[in-house]
């Protein structure tokens, strides 16, 4: 420290034994961290009841110096870390990824559905050891504002607003640590889209919707999903006979060529036979495709209706999340 001159200054020095140990911290967070790789790290506790100021921290090991850091205040009996040295053994990937879920329904008019929504920030860490012995790595995340954890290690301790999730890596190995957390945000969403569709089908299937209303979903779900068949039936058969179409043409043209030619009259009779065949199945896919398009008109109708009459108010009947 520094005392200038003419001043004088009162300085507490502590010398006592205290528990630590050598592990790694993973901070992408802080301006100290890094990304991709843990620091080698002190993991100590203050034993007094007074806070240890900041300041530079030397490391010695196995009776020679190892390296240096520097630390935070540390608060009375509180642990802190002090990273010395980034020698790349413990190697960290990371994946994001958000995603939307329904937690409850509100209300429901017309098919459309005041809903609240579960969004949740999922990050995956791979952690790779490349030491040839295990290694304990502290893992540093701070929850989003607005924001819970809904998914992460057990085995944690916090560092002011942060979490500190303790994992332990094995040597030359890796694991997989996954951290979750979700908010609730108010939404509409309507049934009459796929994005709509798909979220109240996820809702009903998890069995978090009861009464009256599950019925009325699950009947319109099953004649979205009726329909939807219709839709591929009726793309096939327009494959199918675009095949057909494209062959007749074929034979056609065949055909008009032959007619120049007087010794092709066996060739000529079978391929007029082939076109007669592909014309008789396209007259017919021709008949099965005016039945399904009057089919998915009678559906689409039936499905209009069923959206229309889907109605939900209130809390009874409850348009909750199970188990919370």
């Amino acid at each position: 420290m520094t005392v200038p001159a003419g001043t004088s200054a009162m300085v507490s020095i502590l010398d006592a034994s205290t528990k630590g140990e050598v592990v790694y911290l993973y901070d992408p967070e802080s301006s100290r961290g890094n990304k991709t790789f843990a620091f080698k790290s002190v993991r100590l506790e203050n034993p007094t009841g007074s806070t240890l100021e900041t300041g530079p921290v030397t490391v010695y090991g196995e009776g020679r110096f190892i390296g240096e850091g520097f630390t935070d205040p540390i608060p009375g009996k509180s642990t802190s870390f002090v990273p010395f040295a980034l020698d790349r053994q413990i190697v960290v990937e990371q994946k994001d990824e958000e995603t939307d879920g329904i937690a409850k329904i509100l209300t429901a008019q017309r098919g459309v559905f005041s809903t609240e929504m579960r969004h949740t920030k999922k990050q995956k860490f791979v952690i790779s050891n490349r030491l040839g012995e295990e290694a304990t790595v502290y893992l540093r995340h701070t929850v989003q504002k607005g924001y819970k954890l809904s998914n992460a290690p057990k085995d944690s301790e916090r560092l002011g607003e942060a979490h500190l999730f303790k994992v332990k890596v094995p040597a030359k190995g890796k694991i997989e640590v996954a951290i979750d957390e979700e908010t609730p945000v108010l939404k509409t969403v309507d049934l009459r889209s796929a994005a709509g569709i798909d979220l109240i089908r996820a809702f009903v299937s998890s069995a978090a919707l009861e009464g009256d209303i599950k019925k009325q979903v699950e009947a319109v779900i099953a004649m979205q999903k009726d329909l939807g068949t219709l839709e591929e039936r009726i793309e096939t058969a327009r494959q199918q006979m675009e095949e057909y179409r494209s062959r007749m043409n074929e034979l056609h043209a065949q055909i008009v060529t032959l007619k120049a030619v007087k010794t092709a009259g066996p060739l000529m009779r079978n391929l007029e036979k082939k076109l007669e065949e592909v014309s008789e199945k396209m007259s017919k896919a021709t008949v099965d495709l005016v039945g399904l398009e009057e089919q998915r008109m009678i559906s689409r109708i039936k499905l209009q209706d069923g959206i229309a009459e889907l109605t939900f108010e209130g809390k009874e009947g409850a348009a909750k999340l199970a188990n919370q």
